[in-house]
């Protein structure tokens, strides 16, 4: 995974926007690249740091927004293939199942 330190107000893991304050970002604050660090959550044991960059600029207030607009767009794109998917393979089991790319849209609009 790839995280980006950032301020509370602009975190959002989702979108690889860590909380400086979180418990994983503490820990990788002033490590170096190739340390494996003891970290321990859920089935991790470990965190092993593959490499690090210095962001001169911050991050822009919009960017959680932006990334969090990136993953809307590829999950509708998903589920438009998912759907299109099952409607061919559907056609000759169960008969015929049309999607609607339309109202697809348009309801992941509104999430």
């Amino acid at each position: 995974m790839e995280f980006t330190l950032v301020e509370s107000k602009q975190a959002d893991l989702k979108s690889g926007l860590l909380d400086e304050n979180a418990p994983l970002a503490r820990a990788l604050m002033s490590r170096q690249a190739g340390e494996t660090i003891p970290y321990e959550a859920g089935d991790l044991k470990e965190v092993r740091i593959l490499s690090v960059r210095r962001v001169e600029a911050g991050v822009a207030t919009d960017a959680a927004e932006k990334r969090r607009e990136t993953v809307r767009k590829a999950e509708t794109q998903s589920e438009l293939i998912n759907q299109l998917n099952f409607a061919t393979a559907s056609g000759s089991k169960w008969g015929d199942y049309d999607v609607d790319v339309e109202k697809l849209m348009e309801q992941k609009g509104r999430e």
